[in-house]
């Protein structure tokens, strides 16, 4: 009966703060709150992209600054790396990923086309009958500009990437003198419990970004290489695109799958089972098997935590607001106790008095 009464206080209490956390949510969209500090953040970008940059190239620099290489140099050879294995990713797959992308946007009216049927068949049989040509029709019109506005896009990107890079070198190089100028910035009376808790946050943020970036490329591995088995198209490109869904905790497994499951029913039912079946089982060996011995005591969030994240931060920066909101909640989460130090110290000195 105890466990009972604990269980309904339980589901009520998560559920009043994941209501609240809602409304909150409706409310400062009306009131046109997020879009303001969307696009005040969205100015910041390449600057905060540069920063995150300098920050998890500092371990491998280290590395090289133990073995007594200069830090310069260290700088330089980590960052000559990072080019070196982005252009050798890049030779072998990219062409082949570039050759599947124009291949799919080409079969895309066809694909569409047959979903439709299979829909229009699936509906008639329980006795609707709605014209979907029309929608499917607009939808195809609507993704034709989408994808011109995706490609005329790269050259600005191009330059985004640029400035993140050179700002990040530059960072790199004087890294560990702005730490300091942070340290000497910080309040003498609360410097320790600020120090402690950077480290403690500093250490979680390389092993989580580590971790699921690694954990990525192998569920992309596992995916393409199951849907290439198969004979599925553009194989690359779909276990890509589950790789990449994969990053966002809890809803993120499932969008990611659909879409490959969505084009294998066009060819036929027992088709989009088998790749049902490839996707659950790469997901599956991918968190229980990689996900845990990458990601080993990194994080520990409650659900409600992490589904309050993702809605807060996906209706503020839309994926990438989903994607980094467990580094959020837990900075947030790894916080707390230390102000909590800081309000004891504060409260005993005030008592003292």
């Amino acid at each position: 009966m105890t466990m009972n009464y604990k269980l309904i206080n339980n589901l009520i209490k998560y559920g009043g703060v994941l209501l609240f956390s809602l409304i909150s949510i409706l409310i400062l969209s009306y009131l046109g709150v997020f879009s303001l500090i969307s696009e005040v953040i969205k100015c910041l970008i390449p600057v905060l992209f540069a920063i995150f940059l300098s920050f998890i190239m500092e371990p491998i620099i280290l590395f090289f600054c133990r073995r007594k290489i200069k830090r310069q140099f260290s700088v330089l050879l980590s960052y000559f790396l990072l080019i070196l294995v982005i252009t050798l990713i890049l030779l072998l797959i990219l062409p082949s990923f570039i050759n599947q992308l124009e291949v799919l946007i080409k079969d895309l009216p066809n694909i569409i086309e047959n979903l439709n049927n299979i829909i229009d068949k699936f509906l008639s049989k329980i006795g609707i009958n709605i014209e979907l040509n029309e929608v499917f029709n607009n939808s195809i019109k609507q993704m034709i500009p989408n994808v011109s506005k995706v490609v005329s896009s790269i050259f600005s990107l191009i330059t985004v990437i640029g400035i993140v890079f050179i700002g990040a070198l530059y960072l790199s190089l004087d890294f560990q003198k702005f730490k300091n100028r942070v340290k000497k910035v910080l309040p003498n009376k609360y410097k320790k419990e600020i120090i402690a808790f950077i480290h403690k946050f500093e250490y979680f943020c390389y092993r989580y970004v580590y971790g699921i970036l690694f954990d990525a490329l192998i569920l992309w591995i596992l995916a393409s290489g199951g849907f290439v088995l198969i004979g599925l198209d553009y194989a690359i490109v779909f276990g890509f695109i589950v790789a990449i869904f994969d990053l966002i905790p809890y809803i993120g497994p499932i969008i990611g799958g659909a879409p490959a499951v969505i084009v294998a029913l066009t060819i036929n039912f027992k088709f989009a089972l088998i790749v049902l079946v490839i996707v659950l089982v790469a997901q599956f060996i991918e968190s229980n098997v990689t996900q845990p011995l990458i990601l080993k005591s990194v994080i520990s969030l409650h659900p409600i935590e992490g589904i309050i994240g993702i809605l807060v931060l996906g209706a503020l920066f839309g994926f990438i607001g989903m994607v980094i909101s467990p580094i959020v909640v837990t900075f947030i989460k790894l916080s707390i106790p230390y102000f909590k130090k800081i309000i004891t110290k504060n409260d005993v000195k005030r008592n003292e008095s």
